[in-house]
């Protein structure tokens, strides 16, 4: 069997070059007719300089995807699309409406499933995928605000749906991107490399649902107790 590839710079990588698309967007954002001089040849600036870095942003996210499933295809011999589907399928009318998605949704479930076969992970924390869910509903709808075309409709766009896309899109990676380590670290057969990396993601999920928790107000709980 071929050895994993380490994908964890890429995986950096795009998400240093979303953080800077983000911060170039938020910029352009404020860049008004209204408060800057000669801002016609400003915001044309910045707008090319946010397009070049929205292209170059894509191709490292690509990169780092392309690899991802590259990597999965070396330990299930079944998925449902070959390797170079993960850069054909952004490309191609229509079908880059949905298969993106399922190339993405079948990464998570088919690594988690691996892991949990190998006894890395246990199958009563199963892995939440609304995020996906999220993450492509607003690359569906920003695409199609998008191709109206018109100057105020790409900034509201930007302003509703092109920032918490980035957010969502950098979260989808480095979810995918921890249980990707667990899998080249199983793929080393060390068991110390192995118990540490299961140990690091562990630890990172349980710190992740303890953020994510609400705490129960006390005056309600006592209110129930003397109920």
């Amino acid at each position: 069997m071929t050895k994993l590839e380490p994908n964890k710079q890429r995986a950096e990588n795009a998400i240093v070059l979303i953080w800077i698309v983000l911060v170039l967007e938020i910029i352009w954002l404020m860049v008004s007719p209204k408060t800057v001089e000669t801002s016609d040849a400003i915001t044309e600036t910045i707008f090319l300089i946010v397009l070049i870095a929205e292209i170059i942003s894509a191709v490292t996210f690509i990169v780092w995807f392309r690899r991802a499933y590259s990597n999965l295809h070396q330990e299930v011999r079944c998925l449902s699309y070959t390797k170079n589907w993960a850069i054909y399928c952004w490309f191609i009318p229509i079908l880059n409406l949905y298969r993106p998605y399922q190339i993405m949704k079948e990464l998570y479930c088919e690594t988690e499933k691996l892991l949990i076969e190998k006894g890395i992970l246990s199958n009563e924390c199963p892995l939440q995928l609304y995020s996906l869910y999220w993450w492509w509903a607003l690359s569906i709808i920003g695409g199609i605000i998008r191709s109206i075309g018109s100057e105020k409709i790409i900034t509201i766009c930007t302003l509703f749906f092109g920032i918490p896309y980035a957010l969502i899109t950098i979260k989808v990676i480095k979810d995918y991107s921890k249980l990707e380590s667990l899998l080249i670290a199983t793929d080393e057969e060390n068991n110390e490399i192995t118990i540490s990396a299961k140990e690091n993601y562990l630890n990172e999920q349980k710190l992740e649902s303890a953020e994510n928790e609400i705490p129960h107000s006390p005056n309600k709980g006592a209110n129930h107790n003397e109920r």
